[in-house]
């Protein structure tokens, strides 16, 4: 049985062959009879005919003429095309890339979640005989294929790679697309899937889950760092305290940022050990002082300082009243003045680090008066001027009016009132 099917398939479709072998000759013969005829016509209307057999195809065009129904061998452009009137139709194609907008479409995921996805194609016309032969309008049909790619892939797909792999199901819906495409002579050259729309509650759900991974995420790296950190000071510390001089610079560094606070500078001062060996080189000027005033001046010039800039506060920055302490401390800075003794209240008192005394006023040298001021000649005083002459195209101005003398037969105010 299947022996004699494929026998009598064989049979038709030889038959038909020979159908179409006559239909073509009988078919190119007549075909020679109307290109003679048209090219006797165009002769006989020459000067008129140039403007019906020309065409002009533009850079990015190609013109597919189809002579009797047939289509020819070639596409023909750019530049002038020919055709010969009333047995030659053309076709302009148009060969630059084109976008078609895919609708967005409300899809249901692998895992039962519905979205709305849209995407984007980009494609161009390489065949533009397969393009007018093979398909009616091939940008409806390019359109459509993707659309229908689209729903098929997005449909195999759950949600977290379409949220994380959109590039890879970009290029999965071009191969898709291309494959059906290619045969109409159409290249698709791009696909983008412009934007996934999920719920407003599945969306709510992932913020928070994203939000809660960021803070675990934050959490672990601020412990890792005060880890860190604890290490660097502990290794810091170590080295501190093999090392005394670099604690000294240490405390040196803090004390800008003590100075800031409040009103003052602080004077740090000097170990005796690092001045030890400078001090043997210099010479001896406490050399007829007594030993306990030169431990003295020895420890006043080690001892820590703060320089007041301006009037002396009543009381300090806490806002609470001077202590016992803070008051000695005011007396031993100014044994002879008080606080409301003070007017001058620019006065600065400054106080150096080789003395804790100011500069005897004794020694100063006198301040030299100033120089007398000159004296002014008196200011001459000033003319009489005479009056202006009156205006010689302005009239005079007139005086005054008096007001009319008031009625004795009208009573005053008041004697009307008491009526």
């Amino acid at each position: 049985m299947r022996n004699d099917n494929q026998s009598s398939q064989r049979e038709n479709n030889s038959e038909e062959a020979n159908n179409e072998n006559e239909n073509n000759t009988n078919n190119y013969g007549f075909e020679k009879v109307a290109v003679f005829l048209s090219w006797a016509l165009v002769v006989v209307l020459l000067p008129i005919s140039l403007i019906f057999i020309m065409a002009v195809a533009y850079e990015f065009e190609r013109i597919v003429i189809f002579r009797l129904g047939r289509v020819r061998k070639r596409s023909y452009g750019p530049g002038i095309v020919y055709n010969l009137p009333c047995i030659d139709e053309m076709v302009a194609v148009d060969l630059r890339t084109d976008v078609v907008n895919v609708d967005p479409q409300d899809l249901m995921t692998k895992d039962s979640v519905s979205i709305s996805v849209n995407a984007v194609v980009y494609y161009c016309v390489v065949d533009p005989i397969d393009s007018i032969i093979k398909v009616e309008n091939y940008r409806q049909s390019t359109e459509m294929i993707a659309q229908v790619t689209l729903r098929n892939v997005v449909g195999s797909k759950p949600l977290h790679i379409l949220l994380t792999s959109r590039q890879l199901l970009s290029l999965e819906i071009q191969r898709a697309v291309a494959e059906i495409t290619g045969k109409w002579g159409i290249l698709v050259e791009r696909v983008d899937v412009m934007n996934i729309k999920l719920p407003t509650s599945l969306e709510r759900s992932l913020a928070s889950e994203a939000e809660a991974s960021r803070e675990a995420r934050a959490k672990i790296i601020l412990a890792e760092g005060e880890a860190k950190a604890s290490q660097a000071l502990r290794d810091a510390s170590e080295v501190m305290s093999q090392n005394q001089i670099t604690l000294q610079l240490r405390h040196m560094q803090l004390l800008p940022l003590m100075a800031r606070e409040r009103r003052m500078n602080v004077l740090f001062p000097i170990p005796l050990e690092l001045m030890a060996p400078y001090m043997d080189k210099e010479p001896d000027k406490n050399k007829g002082q007594k030993p306990e005033k030169k431990k003295r001046k020895i420890v006043d010039f080690y001892t820590p300082k703060v320089i007041f800039s301006g009037a002396p506060p009543e009381f300090f920055h806490n806002e609470e009243p001077p202590s016992l302490i803070q008051r000695l401390i005011l007396l031993l800075k100014h044994p002879q003045r008080t606080h409301s003794s003070r007017d001058n209240k620019s006065e600065d008192e400054v106080y150096p680090l080789t003395s804790t005394s100011a500069v005897p006023k004794e020694n100063l040298p006198p301040i030299p008066p100033p120089p007398p001021r000159p004296v002014l000649p008196p200011i001459p005083p000033h003319p009489n001027m005479p009056p202006l002459p009156p205006h010689p195209n302005l009239p005079p101005i007139p005086n005054r009016p008096n007001p009319p003398h008031r009625s004795q037969s009208m009573p005053p105010k008041s004697a009307a009132r008491k009526l």
